[in-house]
């Protein structure tokens, strides 16, 4: 006999009442920012105590060797991550804060989602500032990638937004963009624009590397 069904049988519950209990606590706890003692929740759940409480022993001994353990405090019962894992995450959410992207790199990925492809001069024009180093970083984070030349004179780079970035902001594509106004003529751009092994050059990055990496289109 399971512990959930001796819990449920020693109260005189039905078992699948009992694990719906256990199933409201557990969602309850995961929503509340603060612990909650035995007694608020079955108020607010409309729950009988002792089945509450009965059901709360069973969630502790079930989450005992999970990544996230029910605790008992002294303010109430919670939810909260398992100690023995405290290196390995604080490893995790400190690589997740180096990710983080500056204002300037935001304001680059939206000038290249909204108007992909798009050359440097165009970035630079539209942002009213060098995007030289941005550029640069966004491509070592593969959020954006060489797609082409422009066929115009100096056969400049265009870049789009990558599948990381996608990834990264939870898009399916561009589409799902949110909407804007914009009138774009891409014409003002065709003067020619510097030799492209200059550009490959202030990326840090071969000109014959960045072709074959990524082809023209």
């Amino acid at each position: 006999m399971t512990l959930e069904i001796s819990k449920a049988v020693k109260i005189g519950a039905d078992f699948d009442n009992f694990k719906r209990v256990q199933n409201l606590i557990e969602a309850t706890l995961y929503m509340a920012d603060t612990p909650v003692k035995e007694k608020r929740l079955a108020d607010g759940l409309g729950l009988d105590i002792e089945i509450v409480t009965e059901a709360l022993k069973v969630l502790e001994k079930e989450y005992e060797d999970r990544g996230i353990r029910i605790r008992r405090c002294t303010s109430g019962w919670e939810l909260v991550t398992n100690h023995e894992l405290g290196p390995k995450l604080s490893e995790f959410f400190e690589y997740q804060r180096k990710r983080r992207l500056s204002h300037s790199a935001m304001e680059t990925l939206a000038v290249i989602g909204y108007h992909q492809p798009i050359t440097r001069k165009e970035m630079d024009t539209i942002r009213g500032v060098d995007s030289s180093y941005i550029v640069k970083s966004l491509l070592e984070k593969s959020l954006i990638k060489i797609v082409s030349q422009r066929q115009i004179p100096g056969l400049p780079y265009e870049y789009a937004v990558s599948e990381s970035f996608l990834n990264h902001f939870g898009l399916e594509s561009v589409d799902e963009l949110p909407k804007l106004e914009i009138d774009f003529d891409r014409k003002q751009f065709e003067e020619p624009e510097k030799d492209i092994s200059i550009e490959a050059a202030d990326l840090g990055i071969g000109k014959a590397e960045v072709l074959s990496r990524e082809p023209r289109s």
